[in-house]
């Protein structure tokens, strides 16, 4: 599990635990699934805007930055964060501020650590950092390098 799947599972007892704690009469803990999708998209998104508003280190950044198709993000050291995927052939590296002030550099590395020739340069200014700032530059190369889905037979994306 990760630091925000961790949090929400906390939050989400102790929630539960108050609301239990004020109606004693409530003999069950029953919510319809509806309501409980809803709650939890609710409160994962709560989480992330109040990480991205106040946690402002790499490392809040990262830990705010969704599984998405199996890509995981990685902390790898302060102005870097990568998201891999255990089938996929290339991890998504970026780095802030590598290029020049106030850019993140986005590259694509295969395996065995050589570049993958894809990548770009975006401004990002320090102001807009947040994971979904983030996450939105990132997008575009974590669809295109998709791995095939092993269970239905989906061929890749076209690179």
């Amino acid at each position: 599990m990760s630091r925000l799947s961790d949090a929400l599972a906390a939050a989400d007892a102790a929630f539960w635990a108050a609301v239990a704690a004020a109606y004693p009469e409530a003999t069950t803990g029953d919510l319809d699934p509806g309501t409980t999708l809803a709650f939890d998209a609710t409160s994962e998104r709560a989480v992330q805007t109040w990480v991205e508003l106040n946690a402002t280190s790499d490392r809040a950044l990262c830990a705010a930055l969704p599984v998405y198709n199996g890509w995981r993000a990685f902390y790898e050291y302060p102005g870097q964060i990568e998201y891999a995927h255990s089938d996929a052939e290339v991890r998504v590296v970026c780095t802030s501020d590598w290029e020049r002030p106030e850019t993140l550099d986005v590259q694509l590395q295969r395996r065995d650590g050589t570049d993958d020739g894809d990548g770009d340069v975006f401004p990002w200014p320090r102001r807009d950092r947040t994971w979904g700032g983030m996450f939105a530059l990132l997008r575009p190369f974590l669809d295109r390098y998709q791995p095939a889905c092993p269970a239905c037979g989906a061929t890749k994306a076209a690179k």
